[in-house]
Parts: C-alpha cells; sequence; structure tokens
C-alpha cells in the first residue's frame, strides 16, 4: 500500500533464472561479498563492494535481458524488506549484524530464489547505501538499478563483468 503511494508500485517479476546452477552459484558468491562488506571499513569495504558487483554483472551477464526483472522485485520486495530491517533494529550495528546473519543463511532459507532473492538482496543494498549516503532512498524509481546506486555511492568503477576468469579469480579472493 505504502509502495504505490510514493510511486513504487508492486511488479510481478519473475527471475526463474536465479534457480539454474549457475544463476544460484554467482547469486550467493554477491551475497557472501556483500556480507563482508558489512564488517570492513574505508578500502577494504569498497572493495567488497566492488566485487559484489562485478559477481552481480557477470551473472547477469549469463542471462541477458533479465536485469529488468531483478530490479524490479528488488524494488518492490527488496526495498520493503529493506524497511522492516530499519523499523527492527535500533542501530547501524545492530542492522549490520541482523543484515550479515540474513545474508548467511539465504541460501539454506528457502529451496527456490526466482521470487525470494530479492528479500534478501534488499536488505544488504539498502543497508550498505545507508552507510554511504543518508539521502539515497529519494533518487528511487521503479527502474532503479541498486547496484548502480551502490557503485556511485562508493565511486567505484565496476567493469561490466564478462570476464569468467576474473569472476572466478575475485571471487577465490573474497
Amino acid at each position: 500500500r505504502v509502495q504505490a503511494g510514493i510511486g513504487l508500485k508492486p511488479a510481478d517479476a519473475q527471475n526463474g533464472h536465479l534457480d539454474s546452477l549457475e544463476g544460484r552459484i554467482w547469486l550467493q558468491i554477491e551475497w557472501r561479498a556483500l556480507e563482508h562488506a558489512f564488517w570492513q571499513q574505508g578500502e577494504e569495504r569498497m572493495r567488497d563492494v566492488a566485487d559484489a558487483l562485478y559477481f552481480r554483472n557477470y551473472r547477469r551477464s549469463l542471462f541477458p535481458a533479465t536485469e529488468t526483472n531483478e530490479n524490479a522485485l528488488e524494488m518492490n520486495e527488496g526495498m520493503a524488506e529493506y524497511t522492516g530491517f530499519k523499523l527492527s533494529t535500533s542501530s547501524p550495528e545492530e542492522y549490520a549484524v541482523a543484515v550479515a546473519a540474513w545474508l548467511r543463511s539465504a541460501p539454506t532459507r528457502t529451496p527456490s530464489y526466482g521470487r525470494s532473492f530479492a528479500y534478501t538482496s534488499g536488505p544488504a543494498y539498502g543497508g550498505l547505501l545507508d552507510a554511504a549516503s543518508k539521502d539515497w532512498r529519494t533518487r528511487l524509481t521503479p527502474a532503479t538499478n541498486l547496484g548502480q546506486l551502490l557503485a556511485r555511492a562508493y565511486g567505484v568503477q565496476v567493469p561490466a563483468g564478462t570476464n569468467k576468469a576474473e569472476a572466478l579469480r575475485r571471487a577465490e579472493l573474497s
């Protein structure tokens, strides 16, 4: 009800590609990098953010034309879940602990990621955006790409992410 009132109309975005082996693996690697970023500061956090975004871009390169649906679900369900975490925690530190635990448990919480991934990604991206920019929520639209927003907030340049060898190298280092 609130989302429609602020211009974020609900979307029934299907993301079946996230239930494929490669979709699941690269999404989980992205989540691992996001979890690690919550425990870092400065350059280390920027590196983890850049890695998470590289994994996100690489996954999306494997499944062309899925970005719009992923973004739509993150803006709808992901931002709703982010709001729930914000309202249920009393400090940035408590938020980080709660979301890091949520990220860690994500792979075993649900057998399908097609509709559920945004419940994990939304709070992760939202919390890291909160740490870098207090007004990021004012720039949200139904088509917002949280990954691009996070890259701008942290000032990181993220390559397109189409190089499997580079994705594997980054995954080994995370």
